[in-house]
């Protein structure tokens, strides 16, 4: 017969639960500058944005530290977003550089990239101005350069002149294709010049 351990045979086993919630670190100079270190290790962010994902670290750390300043804190982080922009650290205008780049390659239309820089805290000016800058750089017209957005996307997406041959195109798909198109930012004009141009063009 086996035996049993007497301190543990009517132990009930562990529940699995939940994991526990780190508390909130208290809010200095220098936990600041290490989290956004880390923070700009793992991803590359403009400088608003930045300060957007600081706050929600300040949001957090004084409603579990009641005794902290709000407004001391706030202050604290818009020093280490200075700081950070002085030691080139944060540069919004190589930020939405390769942020353009990177969104003409994935097929966006101009008025998407505009707008999606626009929610990470990048001047419209500048969004353009850059690219316009991409364009120049390529050597294509605005127009060309939309097309071929509009062509990487329907490559991506198997849609247009590359959808699968058997695949049936009727009125219903070509209406997603052409909201697909619009929804990455693409003129209906644009759109429909791509989803109806043959592979050989």
């Amino acid at each position: 017969m086996s035996e049993c351990n007497p301190d543990t045979a009517n132990s009930k086993p562990r529940q699995p639960g939940p994991p526990r919630k780190k508390t909130p670190r208290r809010i200095t100079a220098d936990y600041l500058h290490n989290s956004g270190l880390y923070y700009l290790e793992r991803f590359s962010s403009s400088a608003a944005n930045f300060e957007k994902v600081m706050m929600r670290k300040v949001t957090l750390s004084c409603r579990h530290h009641t005794d902290q300043d709000p407004a001391a804190c706030k202050a604290l982080v818009k020093e280490t977003v200075a700081k950070f922009l002085r030691s080139g650290l944060l540069n919004d205008r190589l930020y939405a550089e390769g942020l353009v780049n990177a969104l003409r390659r994935r097929g966006m239309g101009e008025k998407a990239i505009i707008q999606k820089l626009r929610a990470k805290g990048i001047d419209t000016g500048l969004s353009a101005a850059l690219l316009s800058d991409h364009d120049d750089r390529q050597g294509r017209q605005r127009h060309e350069s939309e097309m071929e957005a509009a062509l990487a996307l329907c490559r991506r997406k198997k849609i247009g002149p590359f959808a699968l041959p058997d695949k049936l195109v009727d009125d219903n798909e070509r209406r997603k294709n052409l909201a697909r198109l619009a929804r990455a930012g693409f003129s209906y004009e644009t759109a429909l010049k791509a989803l109806e141009m043959r592979v050989e063009e």
